[in-house]
Parts: C-alpha cells; sequence; structure tokens
C-alpha cells in the first residue's frame, strides 16, 4: 500500500482498452472511417501536377473501397484521375470523377428517372354505365362512413363536420391553379428547376389556361369529405382524449406529463389526420394522376371509374402511406397550433382587460391561420413529395422506402424532398389561412364559440 502523500500507480496508470471495447474500435469504427473517409479523399489531389510513375497506378493490394475499379489513369487528364465504372469505360458519363468529394461505387440517379414518365391515357374508351355505376356505389359507401362517424359523435357534433366540410371545399377550391403548378413541379421534370412564374407562364404558353384546373372535381369532392371527417373527429374526439390523459396522469407520479393540453391536441390531430387520410386518399390519387397527364379536359368521374375498372382499387390506395406521412403532421400541426395560438391571444385580451371587438375576431383567426400554415407545410412537405411521386405514374406500386432511397441517392439529396415547397408555401399559405378563418366563422354562425375564446 501506498503511503497517504504516494499516489498510487495502479490507480493512475493508463488502463488498456477492454476486449468488447477493442472489438468495437478495431473492428467496426476503424474500417469505417477508412472506407468514408479514404475513399473521399484518398484520391482527392490539387490541381499541381505530381509526380506519378508511368502514369499507372501501381497500387498492388488494393483499399477494400477500390476493389472492382479499374486504376489506369486517363492520358488526356493526366491529374483528374477519371476512372471507369461499371457503366462502360470510355463513357464520360460512366466516370467516377477522384476529384469529387462524393466518390462512390454507387451510380448516382439523375432526377429524371426518380420522377418517371409512364403515364397511362386517362380517357380510354370502357363501358359507361359500369364506370358511372362504380363512382355512384364508391360514393354511397363514403357518404355512409361518414353519417355513421357524424352519429358516433354525438348529439350536436354535426355542426363541425358541417363546418370543416365546407371551409375546407372552399378553401381547396379556390388556389387550384397553384396547386396545379406546385403539383407539376415535383412530377414534371421540365418544370422542376423553374420558379412559380416561369413554370405558370409555360403551362399557360404550350397548354392553355385550362390546364391550370386540373383536377378540379377531385379536389372539390375529395376535400369537401376529408374537411368534415378532419374537424369533426378532432373536435369530438377532444373531450375523450382529455379526459383519459388525466386518468392515466393520475395512475403515477411519474406520468404526471400526460396532463397536457398541447399533448391531448397532438392526439387528436393524429387521429383526425389518420380518419381524413383514408377518406382523401382516392381522390388525391385521381387529381395526382389527371394533373400529371397535362389533360384538364377529361371528366373526373369517367376517369376515375377507368382507372378502377383497369388498374383495380388497389391504385386508390396506394399513396396512402406517403398520404399518412403528409396529413397525419399537417394536422397536428394545422388543427393544434391554431388552437394555441387563437387560445394565448383570447387569454392576453383576457388578462389585459380588452374588450374584442369585431376587427379583433377577424385578425385572431387570420393571424393564427397564418402561423399555422407556415408550421403546416413546413411539417407536411417531405409527405407531399412522395405522395406526388408514388400517384404520378401508372404500373407496379412503387414502395415507399424505395422512393426515400431513389431521391437520397440522386443528384439532388434531401434537398429532393423540398421541391415545390416556395409554391406550397403560397399554396398552403392560402389554403390554410381562408380554411380556418371561414371555420371559425362557419362554427359561430352554428351556435358554437370562436376557437380559443372558452
Amino acid at each position: 500500500m501506498a503511503g497517504p502523500g504516494v499516489s498510487n500507480w495502479r490507480s493512475t496508470r493508463r488502463r488498456p482498452l477492454s476486449s468488447f471495447s477493442s472489438r468495437v474500435v478495431f473492428g467496426v469504427v476503424l474500417p469505417l472511417a477508412l472506407r468514408f473517409d479514404c475513399g473521399v479523399h484518398a484520391f482527392a489531389y490539387r490541381n499541381t501536377a505530381k509526380p506519378f510513375r508511368n502514369n499507372v497506378c501501381r497500387t498492388k493490394k488494393r483499399l477494400p473501397f477500390t476493389r472492382g475499379i479499374a486504376s489506369t489513369q486517363d492520358q488526356n487528364t493526366p491529374n483528374n484521375f477519371d476512372i471507369p465504372n461499371d457503366s462502360g469505360a470510355g463513357d464520360a458519363s460512366g466516370l467516377y470523377s477522384l476529384r469529387n468529394p462524393s466518390f462512390s461505387q454507387e451510380r448516382q440517379v439523375e432526377w429524371d428517372e426518380v420522377l418517371g414518365t409512364d403515364l397511362p391515357p386517362l380517357g380510354a374508351p370502357g363501358s359507361l354505365w359500369k364506370q358511372y355505376s362504380i363512382a355512384a356505389v364508391s360514393t354511397c359507401l363514403a357518404t355512409a362512413m361518414c353519417w355513421l362517424l357524424i352519429a358516433a359523435s354525438g348529439v350536436g357534433a354535426w355542426r363541425y363536420y358541417l363546418a370543416g366540410g365546407l371551409c375546407a371545399a372552399i378553401s381547396h377550391t379556390v388556389p387550384v391553379p397553384i396547386d396545379v403548378v406546385k403539383t407539376r413541379k415535383q412530377i414534371d421534370p421540365t418544370l422542376s428547376n423553374m420558379n412559380f412564374i416561369e413554370a405558370t407562364s409555360y403551362m399557360l404558353k404550350n397548354e392553355g389556361m385550362r390546364s391550370l384546373w386540373a383536377g378540379l372535381g377531385p379536389t372539390l369532392f375529395g376535400y369537401l369529405i376529408e374537411g368534415a371527417i378532419k374537424f369533426g373527429v378532432y373536435e369530438a374526439t377532444k373531450p375523450y382524449v382529455r379526459r383519459m390523459l388525466v386518468f392515466f396522469s393520475g395512475l403515477a407520479p411519474s406520468m404526471a406529463f400526460l396532463n397536457s393540453h398541447i399533448l391531448s391536441l397532438v392526439f387528436c390531430g393524429a387521429a383526425s389526420g389518420v380518419a381524413a387520410s383514408i377518406f382523401l386518399c382516392p381522390m388525391e390519387a385521381l387529381r395526382i394522376r389527371m394533373v400529371a397527364q397535362h389533360n384538364a379536359g377529361v371528366n373526373w368521374v369517367r376517369a376515375g371509374s377507368n382507372i378502377l375498372a383497369t388498374e383495380g382499387a388497389g391504385f386508390l390506395f396506394r399513396g396512402i402511406t406517403p398520404m399518412l406521412y403528409k396529413q397525419v403532421p399537417y394536422t397536428i400541426t394545422k388543427n393544434g397550433s391554431f388552437d394555441v395560438v387563437t387560445r394565448a391571444a383570447y387569454g392576453f385580451l383576457r388578462t389585459t382587460g380588452t374588450a374584442v371587438s369585431p376587427r379583433l375576431k377577424v385578425g385572431i383567426p387570420v393571424i393564427a391561420g397564418a402561423v399555422a400554415s407556415i408550421l403546416s407545410c413546413i411539417a407536411s412537405q417531405p409527405g407531399d413529395m412522395l405522395l406526388s411521386l408514388q400517384n404520378a405514374n401508372a404500373g407496379e406500386r412503387r414502395r415507399t422506402r424505395d422512393i426515400v432511397r431513389d431521391i437520397l441517392s440522386s443528384n439532388r439529396g434531401i434537398n429532393g424532398f423540398m421541391v415545390g415547397i416556395k409554391t406550397r408555401f403560397l399554396h398552403v399559405g392560402v389554403t390554410v389561412t381562408l380554411q380556418l378563418f371561414l371555420y371559425d366563422s362557419i362554427k359561430q354562425l352554428c351556435g358554437i364559440a370562436a376557437t380559443g375564446s372558452v
């Protein structure tokens, strides 16, 4: 034992790595670092000429990330080190540039390949009575399910469904041209690099004014049902979700965080977003297909029933996964932030003793709707992009994760999820602000207090 003034060398010496730690460091971390760091920078030469023996790479033992790649240097570019890949030697489009920091053996997917161009005609001949029969049966089923939801929501809940359906139908119909341009920018490689003004001018010049109103029918009918379900389920589940969270928060002190108003709004928004997605998915699939077809003159009922007869019912719900990715965060941020902002505004007025004037009754929902539009647009943009790519093309259904992988491996990278977001800011800003203002106004006409005032 060491004395009181003498340090123990066993306690101060540097302990070696344990067996498990050494295996992790030298077996996992170090090879990954070599693969990604050396693979990117090992051959990143400067523009200055460097001595190189006979212009040939004479490395005998190649690293794992260089196996299978030819090592002969291009004679025409002695310092650029462009190496042929598997797509064909001698073709400049199939070369790996070793100066490029994104050096990889995987071929980079072009953005046009992510979008695709396989679009079937919507006006294909078919049995007219059969198509309209399919459309009538689908409409009756959707209406019956809506009535069941209204009946299950309790007495007086029909007012929320009425206000939500009317405000959603009107607010989505008014900015249809903006929505058409946004969708075309997402799925059309010709317009993907244009701004909103350029894309609109191109469509007007080459396709006419009617092209800006493509998919008007599915938009009006689809969002009439979607808005009714979304706002009706959201308002009807508020008291039940609130009581459930209060009950669970009292079971244990560690669960006290469940007693939260914002958390209850999140759960209500998620439930209403899922319900609205199921009803909206068929109409949104038809709308995107009609916009992608560049033809607004096709009867949307006949087009939808024809697709249903030729491609099956799977087409109508092929985009349900990206629809959920879009609608659930969209509904949570839109309805939740609108409730929070209006509640804070009316609470501030009550605290300061300010009377609610007619101008404030208009200004509060408009400002709260504008804030909700910005947040909901950002939250739902990736899902909106995936939904457009899923429904734009015909053929076998693409898995959502395959579309995500194609976008990430394209020349746009993660920015591919943000294609059309500037145009969508305009579209969602107009739609959500007008929608929430109309919803608040129609609710008050039906005898319900303004959102956040009680």
